[in-house]
């Protein structure tokens, strides 16, 4: 039988899986697609679809069968995550033997980089008109997933961060595509023209925008009194530096450069600016281009930071959620963005 063990010693965990690969992608080994709507279930005769996916409070996918009260090998139908799925479908032997089978299935043989689920592409909507939403309440989960980075409802509320239940999009040839948003979704509304922006935290498409590269995150907070201005790449990561008192904006995303005169709006009044994009290849290549840019428009001193990679961190977001506050402080401090 093989082992994993020949390839990667005893670095073999559920850690090192999911950071490979997605919980999404463990469940398409018994499930070809994770439905946003209701389903049956694989584990017994079951005609009706009642079953869904949800993310508990701790932001792990859970198969939900409230129909199935059986204990499985130790694990309770009605709440599997993917590995006790897997398990269970395949009848493993044991927890280990289910990461092998995992590993075999979905990694081996294939060229993957950590954390390549953050890679995911925006699906940018150039054919849709309008993107409408449905608001709900804040709940649980999303003090969960937000409090992971220091983000609190009132920053949320501040930069019209709306949670969402629906997303209902229009096409300009008449088409409308509904989503109903089981996990928790949040719209990006800041935007003139009602432009959006729809993030799924856990979704296998990470946004769905009808936002353009001259919509600028957080411009309205923009304080001009300051020397400089921070460009960045995400909501998240934005929030995150402004909550450190750094006057920042983000992009729609690093290869989104808005057009020259707006560019040039943005950066004209101040006489530094800092790049802090990912420190992964695309994010270097697109700081490259950003600076080269600037400095064909304007003498304004261009600076460009990176968290050091081998802190196995590539930005804001996984700086403060892995290392903390202080961290992610202490490298702004020693990149001269923060000065005390």
């Amino acid at each position: 039988m093989y082992s994993i063990t020949d390839d990667i010693g005893e670095s073999l965990t559920s850690k090192y899986i999911l950071s490979l690969i997605t919980e999404e992608d463990i469940f398409k080994l018994v499930f070809k697609e994770i439905p946003i709507s209701f389903v049956t279930s694989p584990f017994r005769e079951d005609k009706n679809p009642g079953c869904f996916f949800q993310r508990d409070l701790q932001g792990r996918l859970r198969f939900v069968d409230f129909g199935d009260s059986r204990i499985i090998k130790g694990k309770k139908m009605s709440f599997l995550d993917c590995f006790d799925a897997v398990q269970i479908y395949y009848n493993l032997f044991d927890f280990y033997r289910t990461l092998e089978f995992i590993y075999d299935k979905c990694i081996k043989g294939k060229e993957l980089v950590e954390n390549q689920r953050e890679e995911l592409k925006t699906l940018i909507t150039r054919d849709k008109k309008r993107i409408l939403i449905q608001p709900r309440n804040f709940i649980q989960q999303d003090e969960v997933f937000w409090t992971k980075f220091k983000i609190s409802k009132k920053n949320l509320t501040e930069d019209m961060v709306i949670p969402v239940s629906k997303v209902r999009i229009l096409s300009s040839r008449k088409e409308t595509s509904n989503i109903d948003c089981y996990f928790i979704t949040y719209a990006y509304t800041e935007f003139e023209k009602e432009h959006k922006k729809i993030y799924f935290p856990y979704g296998s498409t990470r946004f769905i925008s009808t936002c353009t590269q001259n919509d600028i995150g957080s411009v309205k907070h923009v304080l001009h009194e300051k020397d400089y201005l921070l460009i960045t790449k995400s909501y998240k990561d934005c929030r995150i530096l402004r909550n450190l008192s750094v006057n920042s904006v983000w992009f729609q995303n690093e290869g989104m450069i808005p057009e020259d005169k707006i560019l040039i709006s943005l950066i004209n009044s101040f006489s530094k600016i800092f790049i802090f994009f990912d420190n992964d290849k695309a994010g270097i290549n697109a700081s490259n281009h950003l600076k080269q840019k600037i400095l064909s428009l304007s003498k304004i001193e261009v600076i460009q930071i990176f968290l050091p990679s081998l802190d196995g961190i590539k930005d804001s977001g996984e700086a403060i959620e892995k290392l903390g506050v202080d961290y992610l402080i202490k490298f702004l401090i020693n990149s001269d963005v923060i000065r005390y």
